[in-house]
């Protein structure tokens, strides 16, 4: 039993600092507005934006997360203008890094660590214990890292220069970027992984402009 506590208390602690360093690599957005008098306002909250400017409101990424980001779809537009390498870059950023082996390495854990216990109250207690641990990290975790990432990178690919959408298509990825940012947590997200579907549909609107 004490090697059972030492296993949830040592993986309770890996999984509070990995919240925490989650939580810390996402910086908060600068907001901009044009007034009526064209010129350019910045914001740090959108609590000190007018009413009447708030559908000119645009998120200026800031942190050095946006930087590295905006620095790579740079250099990948330079090298590659091909709507693909923006698409694949997006499946790595969003859903294939470390955030995703943490998450399968739990899932693995939750089924393969019982195995080695004989005892049958000890295999449902690691059962449990990680299929918990599993869920909060989905939930509290990955699931808003998702958002943040979907979020910045829509935001960083619609204000780099030589990048374009339809004005249609814009709108959409935009408005849907924005409600991925935003989405309440559901018990289950489904919703927010089809719509991380579609924004990724939506890249396929994009031109380069030369």
């Amino acid at each position: 039993m004490k090697m059972i506590h030492a296993i949830l208390t040592i993986s309770m602690i890996a999984l509070a600092s990995v919240t925490f360093t989650q939580s810390a690599q996402c910086a908060s957005d600068v907001l901009k507005y044009e007034d009526n008098r064209g010129h350019l306002v910045l914001v740090d909250s959108a609590a000190k934006i007018p009413k009447k400017y708030l559908n000119r409101v645009e998120a200026i990424p800031t942190g050095k997360e946006a930087v590295k980001l905006n620095a790579g779809l740079t250099d990948l537009i330079l090298k590659n203008r091909n709507i693909s390498g923006i698409e694949k870059y997006f499946d790595n950023y969003v859903f294939w890094n470390r955030w995703t082996l943490i998450l399968c390495f739990l899932f693995l854990l939750t089924f393969l660590l019982p195995l080695f216990f004989r005892n049958v109250v000890s295999r449902i207690i690691i059962f449990v214990g990680f299929l918990f641990l599993f869920i909060l990290f989905h939930l509290f975790v990955y699931i808003p890292g998702l958002q943040n990432r979907a979020y910045l990178f829509a935001v960083t690919v619609r204000q780099l220069h030589g990048v374009s959408f339809p004005t249609e298509e814009g709108i959409r990825y935009k408005v849907l970027s924005y409600r991925i940012h935003s989405e309440e947590l559901p018990l289950i997200p489904v919703n927010i992984y089809l719509e991380l579907l579609e924004l990724r549909k939506l890249q396929q609107s994009i031109r380069f402009r030369k």
